[in-house]
């Protein structure tokens, strides 16, 4: 993904690209009928950054609202709705340098088992609320 292009042009970018590669490869076949849709949504989601974004989506399609992953249209709404909230989130740039990486004091996202997170970080996978964890989420199962 290119960073260096605002919030919503990234994503009508990385959809761009994704639809050139289906194309340039001949995948049309493997992204037909519901089946298709899924796995073009899976395949979108995976080429998504910053790796947090990345995993609320995912969240969002397994969790929250799975009836997205049947409906490619409504997907890329909730998507770029999504990035507009996001836009903070967005507005900075990736380092590969290894003394980052040493400042910081890890090579990647952190680990939830060796750190806490302060609660308003938090977002349930279920009902997106922030705060709670799935475990912890007071809405009733589906």
């Amino acid at each position: 993904m290119d960073l260096s292009l605002p919030p919503c042009d990234r994503i009508s970018h990385l959809l761009q690209r994704m639809e050139s590669l289906i194309h340039q490869h001949r995948w049309a076949e493997v992204f037909k009928g519901e089946k298709g849709g899924k796995n073009y949504i899976n395949a979108f989601i995976g080429a998504l950054e910053p790796w947090k974004f990345r995993n609320e989506m995912m969240g969002m399609v397994k969790w929250a609202n799975p009836d997205l992953l049947s409906d490619p249209g409504a997907f890329s709404q909730v998507l770029y709705d999504k990035v507009e909230n996001y836009e903070p989130m967005f507005n900075f740039k990736f380092s590969n340098s290894a003394s980052s990486s040493a400042k910081r004091g890890s090579s990647g996202p952190r680990d939830s088992k060796n750190s806490k997170r302060p609660k308003f970080e938090i977002t349930c996978l279920k009902c997106m609320a922030k705060g709670h964890h799935l475990k912890e989420c007071p809405e009733k199962p589906s």
